[in-house]
């Protein structure tokens, strides 16, 4: 007998573990929980002073080991990497003297990443700031130094024993290897010294000076401003030749560097209010009343406003500009506006409107020169193309604060003070001036034409050739219905006295 066969019922699928996938959610919550105490403990702890001071600890001793120097600071207090604050932070430079110290430094920040070495700051305030910058003869800028650890590769740490220039061809060692960015400057109560080697040194002190930046590349040289506002500062400059001790006699068609060498810098607006500046180029220089001395300028309550504003290749423009100053001569200038162009060849104002308590000017003024020097000669160097509108008057004593010994001659001494009414074009340097379309209207006599005058300030030597209509004295006839007259002579004072 046949025995059939026993099959064995399917084995069911084995379930999958639960421990397994238990674990996996336990895990996984765990991770998640994890990451929300870190960041719930960073919101806690690291606004505490405690922490905060630590961290700063850190980075200063980070930031110190790098430059090698020292660096202070007393408190700091940070808002989740917006804002930074420091306070009492004080930076020595290689020659264990101060670089910076400010009361409060203020960053208020945008991007902070370090391992991409990129820093984007909104913002840098610092309050009652001191900022010493110098570059002793023969080696770098003191600040120089401690960039030039952050570059790559890194800057010898060495001092160079002979001249070494600040700028050079070859970029390749000394380009940063970090990415940079900063939206505005702002100084409270500051005060800054800057000396280069022993013949430029410039100390200056302000109540707030507010720097709101565009763009700044550094690689193109380019620099632009949407705002510079300066309130209540105090310069004093002292821009010495380098060679003038050996060799006293500079070079007076040598050009005066007006802007950093390849930029170019542009502002939107420029306000300064209520500054005073002092330049003096030479240490022998001494201030005189009646007269500016141009080697020894103090200026004070400077209040200007420029639009437009454009630095390059050693000139400045300026468009909308208003000034008002005093000058420790005794020159007052109430008021100037105009769009302004200087540089070494020429300053000129168009649209020109300038009063001073009497005179007034309106139309177009140029100074035509080799150079800025040429200014302490102004007598004989400085060549003038002035047009001026009808209703312009002025005094000779204005004239006088500019060329020395203008008022030796007894005559223009007498009548300094005396108001002519002037209108048409004059050029060319005051000791040889030539006026074309005059209209000159002074003490009852009015005159009408061309006029050259030879020899001024020299009142007695002075040759005049005048093509004019002239009314005398208590004449009722206008200068142009008077007969034309011709004459060249040269005139002495006592014919002017009669």
């Amino acid at each position: 007998m046949n025995e059939i066969p026993i099959i064995p019922p399917p084995t069911p699928p084995t379930p999958a573990p639960q421990r397994r996938v238990r674990w996996g959610m336990i895990l996984f919550d765990l991770i998640v929980g994890l990451i929300l105490v870190l960041v719930v403990g960073i919101f806690v702890v690291l606004p505490r002073p405690s922490v905060q001071k630590y961290i700063a600890e850190q980075a200063i001793k980070w930031v110190a080991k790098k430059t090698e120097t020292t660096i202070k600071v007393e408190s700091v207090h940070v808002d989740i990497f917006n804002q930074i604050w420091l306070k009492n932070i004080y930076i020595e430079d290689w020659d264990c003297d101060t670089l910076l110290y400010a009361r409060q430094l203020k960053l208020d920040i945008d991007r902070l990443a370090l391992f991409d070495k990129v820093i984007e700051i909104e913002g840098l305030s610092l309050d009652s700031a001191y900022i010493n910058i110098r570059r002793p003869k023969g080696e770098f800028f003191n600040f120089e130094y401690l960039l030039n650890q952050f570059k790559n590769p890194i800057a010898a740490a060495a001092k160079p024993e002979v001249s070494v220039p600040t700028t050079s061809n070859d970029t390749s060692k000394t380009t940063l290897d970090w990415r940079f960015s900063l939206d505005y400057v702002q100084l409270n109560n500051s005060h800054i010294r800057f000396k280069d080697q022993e013949n430029t040194q410039v100390v200056a002190r302000n109540k707030k000076l507010l720097v709101e930046i565009e763009n700044f590349d550094l690689k193109n040289k380019q620099l632009s401003f949407s705002n510079i506002l300066l309130d209540k500062g105090k310069f004093d400059m002292q821009l010495y030749s380098s060679n003038e001790k050996k060799d006293p006699p500079k070079d007076i068609n040598e050009p005066i560097a007006l802007t950093p060498a390849d930029w170019d810098i542009k502002a939107q607006k420029l306000q300064i209010k209520d500054t005073d500046i002092r330049i003096k180029t030479s240490p022998t220089a001494v201030a005189k009343k009646g007269l500016i001395n141009f080697s020894n300028l103090g200026i004070q309550q400077i209040n200007l406003q420029f639009s437009q504003v454009h630095l390059h290749d050693n000139t400045i423009e300026g468009k909308s500009t208003e000034l008002s100053l005093q000058e420790q001569s005794g020159f007052v200038l109430q008021r100037l506006t105009g769009d302004v162009l200087v540089s070494n060849k020429r300053i000129s104002v168009q649209d020109i409107y300038l009063q001073t308590p009497h005179t007034r000017l309106s139309n177009s003024l140029t100074f035509k020169m080799k150079s800025l020097r040429n200014f302490s000669d102004f007598l004989h160097r400085v060549k003038l193309e002035v047009g001026l509108q009808k209703g312009s008057y002025l005094v000779l004593n204005d004239i006088a604060y500019f060329v020395p010994n203008f008022l030796k001659s007894p005559i223009l001494a007498h009548n300094k003070n005396k108001t002519i009414h002037i209108s048409g074009k004059s050029s060319n340097a005051i000791d040889k001036l030539k006026g074309k379309d005059l209209e000159v209207r002074g003490g009852g006599t009015a005159l009408a034409g061309n006029l050259s005058l030879i020899g001024l300030p020299d009142v007695p030597s002075t040759n005049i050739d005048v093509f004019a209509h002239l009314c005398p004295r208590n004449s009722r006839h206008s200068s142009t219905t008077a007969k034309p007259t011709y004459f060249c002579t040269q005139i002495g004072a006592n014919q002017f006295q009669r």
